[in-house]
């Protein structure tokens, strides 16, 4: 790292002794790594440090101190590391003889920072296997996930734009790939995207109530092919190759649409099938609101099958990522 005239090589014991400087600025407890309050060892070949506490200590290794530890190094190591937050404390064993050092917090990183990628036009993108590139080095696995996908933001923040490019990444690598999309507020790029590719493509046509019968024959499509499929794996023991996604845009407006109680519980059942069940069958839901709540787009349990979660916001808020993201 450095520029060309002051080039350093990242070294164990460098990045400790720079995490050690940081933490004993920095961190708000009554002792220091001077006085072995803690030490910090790195490995740079699998790619995390751990912060090796001599207990007994005057302060609890507790979240609060993970919590700090975490903004003290995130912003310490950029932009040479890019430090991964930990939603709960880590902790480890150091297999240390010694009790007083038998336990550590551990964190990961990556060497260096995720970069945007950037295409011409999106006959460009294409998978790596079942991973769809989002930024440089950091990749949504299709397969290994659930393979849903939830993209939240305000009108004109880009949902249409991130959909249309993760179906094309797809559509690109897998030209066999079955895609429907649902458009309540018939899109001019999202439908020519469909047009251009001859995707199923269920916009409303003048009565609402046409238009929810075919968005509710579509999901119920998308569950008797899931029944096939998981028929087709118990006599072949294979996994179809095929993926099969439902790209549902604008689900808000959708359920805005639907006066009928009766109805919006139908909407969400079908909903909540094809997310529980759509895995093992590589049936997928891609879904974008403006907001998302559990009365009208999904309920808790489809929310939480979504394995691709993004708000897309210049300044996100609480309440931007309140439902998506519940922690």
């Amino acid at each position: 790292f450095g520029n060309n005239e002051n080039k350093r090589a990242l070294s164990n014991s460098n990045l400790s002794d720079k995490a050690r400087r940081m933490l004993d600025s920095a961190l708000k407890v009554d002792e220091t790594s001077a006085s072995h309050a803690y030490d910090v060892v790195f490995n740079l070949q699998q790619k995390y440090f751990d912060v090796v506490f001599n207990v007994p200590t005057s302060f609890a290794l507790d979240s609060k101190l993970n919590d700090e530890i975490q903004k003290i190094l995130i912003g310490g190591f950029y932009p040479l590391l890019l430090v991964y937050a930990n939603s709960a404390p880590e902790f480890v064993e150091t297999h240390s003889q010694d009790f007083s050092t038998a336990r550590a917090l551990r964190y990961h990183f990556r060497i260096g920072q995720f970069h945007r990628l950037q295409f011409d036009s999106l006959s460009q993108p294409k998978m790596q296997g079942s991973k769809i590139h989002l930024m440089d080095g950091f990749d949504f696995d299709l397969y290994e996930s659930s393979g849903m996908v939830a993209l939240s933001g305000q009108s004109g923040n880009g949902k249409t734009a991130l959909l249309c490019y993760l179906l094309a990444s797809i559509l690109n690598s897998k030209p066999d790939a079955i895609v429907k999309i649902i458009d309540p507020k018939l899109d001019y790029s999202l439908f020519n995207f469909a047009q251009k590719r001859h995707l199923d493509y269920v916009s409303p046509a003048g009565n609402m109530n046409d238009y929810m019968n075919d968005v509710q024959s579509v999901l119920a499509g998308a569950i008797d092919e899931i029944h096939r499929r998981q028929r087709k794996v118990l006599e072949t023991g294979k996994l179809p190759e095929k993926p099969y996604i439902i790209a549902l845009d604008e689900a808000m407006a959708i359920a805005a649409s639907i006066t009928e109680t009766k109805v919006i519980k139908q909407y969400q059942s079908l909903i909540t099938q094809v997310t529980l069940m759509g895995r093992s069958a590589r049936v997928f839901l891609f879904t974008s609101a403006q907001t998302f709540d559990a009365n009208s787009v999904m309920n808790s349990s489809s929310r939480d099958q979504m394995a691709f979660k993004v708000v897309l916001s210049s300044n996100p808020s609480a309440n931007d990522c309140r439902y998506l993201f519940k922690d």
